[in-house]
């Protein structure tokens, strides 16, 4: 019989997180802070403009519900 590596329950939290995660990317990408909006591969030295005030916020926000 093959050995169980994860819980259903940790699979669910699993993918929580990883959806979580990729919602965080999306709110990222529409804030416009990037030169290359579309680009997955958005570092540092892209950043075309600081957050706002709320656009921290909304950050914050997201990141703590994770």
């Amino acid at each position: 019989m093959a050995q169980v590596i994860i819980s259903m329950e940790e699979y669910k939290t699993a993918e929580k997180r990883s959806s979580a995660v990729s919602d965080l990317k999306e709110i990222l990408k529409g804030m416009t802070i990037f030169s290359e909006t579309a680009d997955c591969w958005n570092t540092e030295q892209d950043v075309i403009r600081p957050f706002t005030l709320e656009e921290t916020r909304i950050l914050v926000k997201t990141i703590l519900e994770l």
